[in-house]
């Protein structure tokens, strides 16, 4: 490789339920969450995750009354296929998760992502806009302040 050439770098960005359940179901900020998923599939970004998503994701599209079974089937059929990277629970992630959730009073869920995002020193993008604004943290963005340029 030449010396003035650039390794490329892929952004790794966490991303949570409230994002990735936008792939399915029409809501606020669908677009910009299949932007998203867009620049994923082109190799543009690496998107991370803890392994409980696809509980998550599925639970939310459950609840969907305009979903059948066969649809949130499918549809966590399809995510599966995307192979986001997942972050399974060790002993520094639980510490890490735990001190969140009880600093910030959230969830173990929602203090699951902040954990993986502090840890690893990366962007989480959350369709939670409640989450963001309780968390305020520099880390944490909005899914409608998603611009692949931006990052």
């Amino acid at each position: 490789m030449a010396r003035n050439e650039k390794i490329k770098t892929v952004k790794r960005i966490v991303i949570d339920a409230s994002v990735i359940t936008r792939w399915y179901i029409n809501e606020e900020w669908t677009d910009i969450a299949l932007e998203l998923r867009n620049d994923y599939q082109q190799g543009k970004l690496i998107l991370i995750a803890p392994f409980l998503i696809y509980y998550e994701v599925g639970n939310a599209l459950r609840y969907c009354k305009d979903l059948t079974q066969q649809d949130v089937s499918n549809s966590l059929k399809s995510l599966l296929k995307l192979q986001i990277r997942l972050i399974y629970l060790d002993e520094k992630l639980l510490e890490k998760i735990t001190e969140i959730a009880f600093l910030n009073n959230i969830s173990i869920y929602d203090s699951s992502y902040c954990a993986i995002a502090e840890i690893l020193g990366c962007e989480f993008i959350t369709g939670d806009e409640n989450l963001k604004i309780k968390m305020n943290k520099p880390y944490i963005f909005s899914i409608q302040e998603y611009q692949y340029s931006k990052i």
